[in-house]
């Protein structure tokens, strides 16, 4: 009985290390200690791990959730009907995206009015999480058709000429 009231002690003394406003414990946890019920080592490791994996699997739930909205999102796409969407993924600390962000800016409004809308993403941004699985290198361009399916993928900085080569490629 003195081990289990022990431990209690010895658990109050270092919470008050890490917060000191967890140092005081209120006296039916003490009590719980002492009786026994949580002194069990065992147990609150037990307690701790599941707790650990309730947060995990309700955090990849939110991922894969957040995934499946962006993709099929309406927001997606900003032309009325396209039937292609161009991502554009890139990072600010990227080079290649720098030099590549005016001619995927042209690249936009040359094909303003055809059925094919574009979207730009910095890695960081929320919305950008959904296409990170597809996603080597900085900076990436991805191409949907109407179905949200990938059908396209390059990496690297491009000219402007080589970028609408590719697209045409993936969208004719």
């Amino acid at each position: 009985m003195k081990e289990k009231a022990m431990f209690g002690k010895k658990l109050s003394k270092s919470l008050s290390k890490l917060s000191p406003s967890l140092s005081k414990l209120s006296p039916s946890r003490i009590a719980l200690f002492e009786k026994g019920s949580m002194s069990d080592k065992s147990n609150v490791f037990k307690y701790m791990m599941i707790g650990a994996l309730i947060l995990l699997l309700f955090f990849s739930a939110a991922y894969i959730y957040n995934i499946q909205i962006a993709i099929t999102s309406k927001e997606l796409f900003s032309n009325s009907d396209p039937q292609y969407t161009v991502v554009y993924i890139y990072s600010t600390s990227c080079g290649y995206c720098t030099k590549f962000a005016p001619v995927f800016q042209a690249y936009t409004k040359s094909i303003s009015g055809t059925n094919i809308s574009t979207i730009s993403y910095e890695k960081s941004e929320p919305e950008a999480a959904s296409y990170m699985p597809y996603v080597t290198a900085f900076p990436t361009i991805l191409i949907f058709d109407a179905n949200n399916k990938m059908i396209g993928s390059n990496t690297g900085s491009l000219t402007i000429d080589a970028l609408t080569t590719f697209v045409t490629s993936k969208t004719t």
